[in-house]
């Protein structure tokens, strides 16, 4: 499934943030990085970059996107928050921690019976018990969507080229990482560890990419949720199209899916978390040269809530050892 992931929006956001541009500027860089990932889709090309990614990288940024993911859900509910001796501490229980962890318990008892669409039941239980609860109901229902286009001749540009090399650097990172790891936990991956078509990932990609760019919009790459629909038992393309057809009507039902609460929205964030960190099972970890580079990086990309910068800490490693 193709839809902005949590991870490279969170990125992109910070960046703007910190070096104080408007989402125009961002749009530029993501039509661009868009272009370059297309790119990606020439066959010498993505082997080379596949080459350059080791297997503890890829089971390292799989792992670290997926407990980014559950720390992103458990943040929402504020289950977790930021401590003042510690990185993270316990928050306070409250109705809303309760009611999303129902939902977490709700995945794993139906995912554990192969019970269909555990992750849509628990979003829609969870979703109608705080609203219950909350007495906080949808105002509306549908609208009419509305779509904006980027002013290119607007934009300040002294920031484009960096963020532009360092959001393909990023894409390249997490389909190589996570695509790999899905592909995997559907049994798709040939016996020389290629992907079926695996090319035609970055071009689709990088595609809608530039087209979500050009109407504002996050990169648009493979979603770790995509774990979620492989586990209930999607494995051919008809998958991603129905979900394609349900995201173009979920257009014109905005305002009931912008009112779904987080409560409704983490269990299943947590639980993306524990699906993909089944990908710990790819690495020898008696081998320290294989567990010590995938270990580095599933730690560090949630602790830095970045991949790049999780990476790069695997790299002064091996520079430090060389």
């Amino acid at each position: 499934v193709l839809a902005p992931p949590t991870v490279v929006s969170i990125f992109l956001s910070v960046f703007l943030q910190q070096a104080d541009e408007g989402p125009q500027e961002g749009s530029i860089a993501v039509v661009l990085s868009g272009l370059l990932l297309i790119l990606f889709g020439w066959k010498p090309l993505g082997r080379l970059a596949a080459r350059l990614i080791p297997v503890a990288i890829q089971v390292g940024v799989a792992v670290g996107i997926g407990i980014l993911t559950s720390l992103a859900g458990s943040t929402e509910i504020d289950l977790v928050e930021g401590g003042k001796y510690t990185i993270v501490k316990m928050g306070k229980i409250t109705p809303k921690i309760c009611i999303a962890l129902s939902g977490a318990i709700l995945i794993s008892v139906a995912a554990n019976y192969h019970i269909k669409g555990a992750f849509c039941i628990a979003t829609i239980f969870c979703s109608l018990v705080w609203w219950f609860y909350a007495n906080d109901w949808p105002s509306s229902v549908a609208s009419v969507p509305e779509v904006t286009t980027i002013n290119m001749y607007d934009a300040q540009r002294d920031n484009t080229a960096l963020l532009t090399v360092d959001l393909t650097f990023l894409y390249v990172l997490y389909l190589n990482g996570l695509v790999t790891s899905l592909s995997n936990l559907a049994v798709l991956t040939r016996e020389d560890d290629t992907i079926p078509r695996g090319r035609w990932i970055f071009i689709v990609c990088g595609i809608f990419t530039v087209l979500s760019g050009l109407v504002t919009s996050a990169p648009i790459l493979v979603s770790p949720e995509s774990a979620s629909s492989i586990k209930a038992g999607a494995k051919t393309g008809l998958s991603s199209v129905v979900c394609g057809v349900l995201f173009l009507f979920s257009l014109f039902f905005s305002p009931l899916f912008e009112h779904v609460p987080s409560a409704g929205t983490s269990p299943v964030l947590i639980m993306i978390g524990v699906i993909l960190y089944q990908n710990v099972s790819r690495i020898d970890w008696r081998k320290m040269s294989s567990a010590a580079p995938a270990f580095v990086v599933l730690f560090y990309v949630p602790f830095t809530y970045s991949i790049i910068q999780g990476t790069f800490v695997f790299v002064l490693l091996i520079l430090g050892f060389h």
